[in-house]
């Protein structure tokens, strides 16, 4: 599930709706293990309420935003850096 937005330059531009490993190092500054963690942590959270969760390795960034604390505009700006 990708998000769709427009900037000014009428480019579109996707923004990802999940959060890799990778992803979840560069914004919390931890190794690979505790990235992990942290995924295996939020996706129990995510499956508890009933809601699906993400395969393996992958978390919903709305819910790691909401858990953790962090803006999403962060977030985002992690994730268009690492997919250039």
């Amino acid at each position: 599930m990708n998000t769709s937005i427009t900037t000014s330059e009428d480019v579109e531009v996707i923004i990802r709706a999940f959060l890799t490993s990778s992803d979840v190092m560069k914004i919390l500054g931890c190794r690979e293990n505790k990235a992990y963690e942290v995924i295996r942590k939020i996706n129990k959270d995510i499956k508890k309420r009933g809601e699906l969760a993400f395969p393996a390795g992958k978390v919903n960034k709305y819910r790691f935003s909401e858990i953790m604390g962090i803006p999403l505009e962060f977030i985002d700006k992690v994730i268009k850096s690492e997919d250039k």
